[in-house]
């Protein structure tokens, strides 16, 4: 593979003589173009086109700069320093993929000089040695390469791995070289890399240096010290990013040759001394306005907040992407009082007078709760059109058999309106009905399960009055109207046509129903069912009905294995693609066939999932109070991010019980 190679520009003199850098990306390549201006630059001896191809350092000191060209996609080795004026240019760019590590130079005049020592993350641990990574990005997250022509002695004395890192200093120049010439910087030992010698020979140099640093990287492939930290901040910061590279390696093996050959699987390390200063640093954001960067410094990470989420959490059952791509969600369990609350790019409005809400499936329609029934309207905050009252409870009851009516309205745990506004398909654990403006069509419990409910409860001597409460209920409509998709935890998978009559049942083999989802042409419906925090969903096309009835145990060859594990609680349809939010707190994606296509971990039980009109932006709500805002085909996932998508999130909300504002991150 060639790589590409960019030109280095000088650019315009500064007035102190110095050089400068400008650095910019651009979604779905990291590093498109940077722009040097280079003065002096030190190789050891070695060619220009050397020092470009496999770098051991690069610096510049205060000469003119003059046009070098460089190819920065195919560079192998190198190590970077840098005077605190230039790292404030690079920390923003390249935050992301290291650490800077304060550290002081002592010259051989005593002079002591401070510098930040820029050290790669530690990809020894996320690469994959059976694979080939020739002049590639690993994860396209990396600036690590691999080559055949690698020898042992090179950067990190790691036999097959070497990193291209840049240094750019005002003022270092040969100086930085008498420190090179010590080969060892706290436990990190650089010896550089020339291909011509070939052998990583220490280079020589005159003088000798003393370096202390107040920040330790370990030998990759070695045991070492346990690291020290500059701060608290640069600790979060790297033990977030370190673990999220190594699980996301671990999931990469283990999804191509086997949870059983891909090893250990790494464990999260211990941030819990650090969530305190986390949560100041994102409350002092928020109240100041000063979110540019918080991310970079502070990156979002769910597992050190797990103890506080009993007391900070609460569920986001439901949630809507609004054409103008703000926000609108339900704060609460469909239980509770709960509130709704309107989320304009920076700005949280709660809606007082908008109780527990849902949206049609073709995005025209929304229904709001009130005490007397169901509103619909046209948008939202749009005229209405139409009002359907609550069911009595008595809907459906085998004649002469006993129920009590609702003493109450039911509490909707899904409200949808059917595609042309006239009814609205209510799910609640009293039971499920489509909504009309003159009555209410009861579709579970069916006739049949209430009178099995009713011969258990005479064989079991109880009272035969019989009340209803469901658990798992669920149901879906179809984006054309035609076909309702309902079930529960004591029913089979049922789907219903227009007029309300049952169309295909589909057993469960011992799991529970749980989920069910079309996809964006109605082709197919996703049914879940689920067993403790697992569970399995299958597709079934919509041309095997009406007249679709599989009992349990019992298999067909045209209904589809889509996925295997997940404990589906929301989800939604682009493309050709299901994207489903499960019970461990990921986001999976896959098509009508059940290939996998991507997936990427949010943390806590998701609540729901909505896409922009455009589908250019993926909102995804949880059980820990949490929102989270991804930019879609981004070509590339935040630095935090769990996972293995082209998705980035680009931010997050938590609307925590016990805080005084819900707060950005």
């Amino acid at each position: 593979m060639n790589p590409k190679v960019h030109k280095i520009l000088p650019g315009n003199d500064r007035e102190d003589g110095k050089p400068w850098m400008v650095a910019g990306f651009a979604s779905g390549d990291f590093l498109r173009e940077m722009r040097l201006a280079i003065g002096d630059v030190i190789g050891r001896g070695q060619s220009l086109s050397d020092i470009w191809s496999t770098p051991d350092l690069i610096l510049t000191n205060d000469k003119r700069p003059r046009p070098v060209m460089g190819d920065f996609l195919g560079m192998t080795g190198g190590f970077l320093a840098m005077p605190d004026c230039t790292r404030s240019l690079f920390e923003p760019v390249f935050g992301h993929y290291g650490e800077f590590l304060p550290a002081r130079l002592t010259l051989n005049d005593s002079t002591v000089k401070p510098l930040w020592l820029f050290n790669c993350l530690h990809f020894a641990e996320t690469i994959d040695r059976e694979r080939s990574y020739m002049r590639g990005p690993l994860e396209n997250r990396s600036y690590a390469f691999t080559g055949e022509n690698l020898v042992p002695g090179t950067i990190y004395r790691d036999p097959i791995l070497s990193f291209w890192l840049l240094c750019v200093s005002d003022d270092s120049g040969s100086s930085f070289l008498e420190f090179c010439a010590a080969h060892d910087l706290q436990g990190l030992r650089f010896e550089p890399m020339n291909r011509e010698a070939g052998r990583g020979e220490p280079a020589s140099a005159p003088g000798s240096a003393e370096v202390s640093a107040d920040a330790k990287a370990p030998l990759a492939g070695e045991a070492s010290k346990a690291p020290t930290y500059g701060s608290k901040q640069e600790e979060w910061r790297r033990k977030t990013l370190d673990y999220v590279a190594s699980i996301n390696a671990f999931v990469a093996r283990g999804l191509e040759v086997g949870w059983d050959q891909a090893g250990a699987e790494p464990k999260s390390p211990d941030r819990s001394h650090l969530v305190d200063d986390a949560l100041a640093a994102v409350r002092e954001a928020n109240r100041s306005g000063q979110l540019d960067g918080l991310r970079e410094r502070w990156p979002p990470a769910h597992e050190p907040l797990v103890e506080l989420l009993e007391a900070n959490g609460q569920s986001i059952p439901v949630l809507c992407v609004l054409p103008d791509k703000s926000i609108v969600a339900r704060l609460g369990a469909p239980f509770e009082p709960g509130s709704t609350v309107h989320i304009r790019g920076d700005a949280v409005q709660t809606l007082d007078d908008v109780g527990f809400f849902g949206r049609s499936p073709n995005r025209k329609y929304f229904a709001i709760a009130t005490s007397d029934g169901v509103r619909v309207q046209e948008g939202w905050g749009g005229p209405q059109t139409g009002f359907f009252p609550w069911p009595t409870g008595l809907e459906g009851v085998p004649d002469g058999e006993k129920i009590e009516p609702l003493a109450a309205p039911p509490t909707p745990s899904r409200l949808i309106p059917f595609p042309d506004g006239s009814r609205v398909l209510l799910v609640s654990s009293q039971g499920v009905f489509v909504l009309e403006s003159d009555h209410a069509t009861r579709l579970l419990p069916t006739g049949e399960q209430f009178q099995t409910d009713l011969e258990w409860l005479r064989e079991a001597g109880e009272d035969e009055t019989l009340s209803v409460e469901l658990s798992m209920e669920h149901g879906a409509v179809s984006h054309d109207g035609k076909w309702i998709a309902v079930g529960a935890q004591d029913s089979a998978h049922l789907i219903f046509d227009a007029r309300l009559k049952i169309a295909g049942k589909i057993a469960t083999d011992g799991d529970y129903p749980h989920y069910a989802l079309f996809n964006a042409d109605d082709s197919m419906v996703a049914i879940n069912a689920c067993h403790f925090y697992s569970g399995s969903t299958l597709g079934v096309p919509i041309d095997l009905l009406p007249g679709l009835k599989l009992d349990e145990y019992q298999d067909d060859a045209r209904i589809i294995d889509l996925e295997e594990g997940a404990r589906v609680y929301a989800g939604t349809a682009r493309g050709n693609a299901f994207i489903i939010g499960d019970a461990g707190g990921n986001v999976r994606a896959f098509d009508a066939e059940g290939t996998p296509l991507w997936q990427f971990h949010i943390g806590s039980t998701v609540g729901d999932i909505d896409l922009s009109d455009d589908d250019e932006m993926l909102v995804v709500s949880t059980y820990a109070g949490i929102i989270a805002i991804v930019q879609m085909n981004a070509g590339e996932q935040a630095p935090h991010q769990i996972g293995n998508s082209q998705h980035m999130e680009t931010r997050r909300w938590l609307f925590w019980k016990n805080e005084a504002q819900p707060l950005i991150w």
